[in-house]
């Protein structure tokens, strides 16, 4: 074998080494996950993440063995979550994962969780707040839409992302009695039933409901009313 066959040689080897080594360090290699192109939205405007940048969480499948310190974050556009693996960029199968926990890019704690109701089966909900007869969650989604702009005298198309907020509230039995709401000062009295103390309520906190703190504020007081 000549000298340049045999480094060709030693550098296949030692790449595929390299390789071998990385995919053997995998958490979850071949394991309810998909392989996916990190680079694949450049095309759009926005993000379809909830967070900013990938961010050190811990996951928790349906067994209840927990993946700790884990890269994650979560598609709003393909409803999935997605880890940093080894240098692999994956997307889990949600029907696998129970929940997940992260600290955010602001520092704040983060939990969701999967298959609540069974309208909502293999989806992740963020958590904001939860007591034994009351869950409220809050579902992100993203939408994909094109733009039509004018730049330097030229008409450009423009594909983009869109954030879509969907809050619940299950309550009941097993807290499986599901209501939609709709976010604001006078609708939330209307759709939670209790108009009078939940008007007054809101008033008294000054509840602007920009930040979803006040929401939850909310439903506390709503729950003492039940």
């Amino acid at each position: 074998m000549s000298r340049l066959k045999q480094l060709l040689f030693l550098i296949f080897a030692f790449f595929t080494f390299l390789d071998l080594h990385a995919q053997n360090n995998r958490k979850f290699y071949a394991k309810n996950a998909k392989e996916i192109d990190e680079k694949r939205y450049e095309d759009y405007r926005g993000s379809p993440y909830f967070f900013s940048e990938f961010v050190q969480g811990t996951i928790v499948d349906n067994d209840g063995q927990e993946y700790p310190d884990v890269k994650l974050n979560l598609n709003g556009f393909t409803d999935e979550l997605e880890v940093e693996d080894a240098g692999f960029y994956v997307a889990l199968q949600e029907s696998f994962y129970k929940s997940f926990t992260a600290v955010g890019n602001d520092g704040q704690n983060y939990l969701f969780k999967s298959s609540l109701h069974p309208d909502f089966k293999d989806e992740f909900f963020q958590v904001l707040y939860e007591s034994e007869g009351v869950l409220l969650v809050k579902k992100f989604d993203v939408i994909p839409n094109e733009k039509v702009i004018n730049n330097v005298g030229q008409t450009l198309t423009v594909k983009i992302f869109g954030t879509v907020n969907d809050y619940l509230l299950l309550t009941g039995l097993g807290k499986q009695d599901v209501t939609k709401l709709k976010v604001s000062k006078k609708k939330l009295p209307e759709i939670l039933g209790k108009k009078k103390e939940l008007t007054e309520y809101i008033k008294a906190q000054k509840l602007s409901f920009k930040q979803d703190d006040d929401l939850v504020t909310l439903i506390k007081y709503y729950e003492t009313l039940l």
